[in-house]
């Protein structure tokens, strides 16, 4: 139930109205429409995913409004926006680099070396526009930092400073650099895309494993193989022409590799998906490391096939473009409602080089809009992928805690790798399942045993 504090500042919530009436969330789904056959999601994208493309389309700040008042109303007219500026050290410790250098070798992907590097999980530049957009909608839009001082975390809000146990954000909170799975977020305070709806959208093997491959391209791990595995050799032998290979984190096109699929065997050890026996037993317990403190989904990668998007003009040049469509989704009270679609096109003209062919970091050459009947396909498409993945965390992320939302998590991410590669991850996962995670390091109200070790 909702109330207002005695200062009328906003909404109040309770832990069993965070659990029984969720805050609204927000998704950015891109969608292959092919030629031949129903559109296919191929990354679902979480709630800061930024809609400027969208602003170009229409002229207008629509599309940002329709997220902001849904926010701003389930905030008693108060969005709060949280980043981390400074981690922790022993968020250092168990950060993706070091992890990445103490395997050496081990079959990670090495999305730095590959073609195109991982763009900035903390580059905040995108936030402008939702603030200036909010402001002059009314709405109250505060942006909060957390830094690590000597031994704790503290918040830096409006010119005062707090002990991050002790912070109770009003309104809503809308995560911005924000690491839900190392970082617990007030459970007595509405936050869009809480913890396990945040997971997928950070994680795309977990995504498309929740999906069951429904509405998505059939995904695999790629990696943790063996020279000669059958498991690459399966991968290869795929009937698309093409492999795109990308990081599971998923972060703007950075990182993202496409290789003719019978080549994959020849390409995968530059990419470090390929490794001897004992580089994959380290990696295994490393692997399971980065899983408990949030940094798994930053050293591994997945494998699709490429679909050929329909093929769309270029309004100004005339020429044919390789063209990706994009859908927003706000859910409110479990309900999905598309609220935009359009298409970006891809930085060249259609053709057989990576730009003509498919997004880079560098962003499209135009956004257009979608002819009627193709965008009502493409809110179907995206209203029934959303429902669905929502409905499968309920399921199976569920716990009664964050700490154990995120060892639900870990529990199926140790399944699916240990089933689709070489590594021996469920041996180390049970070797570890005492281990704290980050998540249970940092959360104050946490008291078992194994955060006193």
């Amino acid at each position: 139930m909702r109330v207002t504090d005695e200062s009328g500042s906003g909404c109040v919530w309770t832990a069993a109205d965070a659990q029984t009436h969720p805050a609204p969330r927000v998704y950015a789904l891109d969608i292959v429409v092919p030629d031949e056959g129903d559109p296919l999601v191929v990354d679902v994208n979480g709630a800061r995913s930024g809609v400027e493309p969208q602003r170009l389309l229409h002229g207008d700040d629509r599309v940002q409004e329709a997220v902001l008042t849904p926010l701003a109303e389930a905030g008693g007219g108060v969005i709060t926006t949280v980043s981390q500026t400074t981690p922790a050290p022993l968020q250092d410790r168990f950060c993706a680099a070091r992890l990445r250098l103490a395997g050496s070798r081990c079959g990670w992907y090495e999305a730095a070396d590959a073609y195109v590097p991982v763009g900035d999980p903390a580059a905040r530049g995108r936030e402008q526009l939702p603030a200036a957009t909010a402001r002059r909608l009314g709405i109250d839009y505060r942006a909060v930092t957390v830094d690590w001082r000597e031994d704790r975390f503290v918040v830096l809000d409006r010119g005062k400073t707090c002990d991050l146990r002790d912070w109770r954000p009003e309104g809503i909170v809308w995560p911005y650099a924000w690491d839900q799975r190392v970082l617990p977020l007030p459970l007595d305070v509405p936050v869009c895309n809480p913890l396990p709806y945040s997971l997928p959208t950070t994680n795309k093997l977990l995504a498309n494993h929740l999906l069951a491959d429904v509405g998505v391209p059939p995904t695999r791990p790629a990696g943790l193989w063996l020279p000669g595995s059958p498991l690459l050799a399966e991968q290869a032998a795929g009937p698309r022409r093409l492999t795109v290979v990308k990081p599971a984190v998923g972060r703007r096109s950075f990182g993202v590799v496409l290789t003719p699929t019978e080549r994959l065997p020849e390409i995968a050890p530059d990419l470090g998906l390929v490794s001897a026996r004992a580089g994959l037993d380290r990696t295994a317990e490393l692997t399971v490391l980065g899983l408990l403190w949030g940094q798994a989904t930053e050293l591994l990668a997945l494998a699709q096939p490429y679909v050929p998007p329909r093929l769309r003009r270029h309004p100004e040049t005339g020429a044919m473009h390789t063209s990706i469509a994009r859908a927003t989704v706000v859910v409110e009270r479990d309900v999905p409602r598309c609220v935009d679609v359009c298409a970006f096109l891809v930085p060249e003209p259609h053709g057989s080089t990576r730009g003509g062919l498919m997004l880079t970091g560098a962003g499209g050459a135009a956004v257009v809009a979608l002819a009627d009947g193709e965008a009502l396909e493409v809110r179907r498409a995206a209203e029934t992928v959303v429902a669905r993945l929502e409905e499968a965390v309920r399921t199976r992320l569920r716990g009664p805690s964050g700490a154990e939302i995120v060892r639900a998590e870990i529990g199926l991410m140790v399944e699916l790798l240990e089933a689709g590669t070489d590594c021996p991850v469920d041996r180390a996962w049970q070797a570890h399942r005492d281990t704290i995670t980050g998540y249970e390091a940092f959360d104050p109200g946490y008291t078992n045993e194994r955060a006193k070790a």
